[in-house]
């Protein structure tokens, strides 16, 4: 399997997507919520531009690696936030309704956090 399709059944199939094709794909994140993770997104830039002005100038390796330590911190608490609000929004909506669905949906939870363990975060 390449690269760019190893995660292909992570995205929803078009059957589960035709529920939510109206809405965008973060509905279940609140508009604080959006804006706290955009918040978190532009920090992890920002400390990507400062990785690669360090790399640029010749910073030595352990300056180097703090800031890549910083950026897998940072990216780890992301991940969870979405992980935490995805897993509530659908213990309020998907899991209540006895529906075929649920199991799909279970299914799409574990191989998501399959992959999420599997890369340690």
């Amino acid at each position: 399997m390449n690269r760019h399709n190893e995660n292909a059944h992570l995205r929803p199939s078009r059957q589960m997507n035709q529920k939510h094709e109206s809405q965008p794909f973060s509905f279940y994140l609140s508009p604080q919520e959006q804006k706290a993770l955009i918040h978190r997104i532009n920090r992890m830039v920002g400390q990507l531009e400062a990785i690669k002005r360090q790399i640029q100038s010749g910073q030595c390796a352990d300056d180097l690696l703090i800031q890549v330590s910083a950026v897998r911190g940072a990216l780890t608490q992301f991940t969870i936030r979405i992980l935490e609000n995805h897993l509530l929004e659908c213990a309020r909506t998907c899991m209540r309704q006895d529906t075929p669905d649920n199991e799909a949906v279970l299914q799409r939870i574990t191989r998501a956090l399959s992959v999420i363990l599997k890369q340690g975060v």
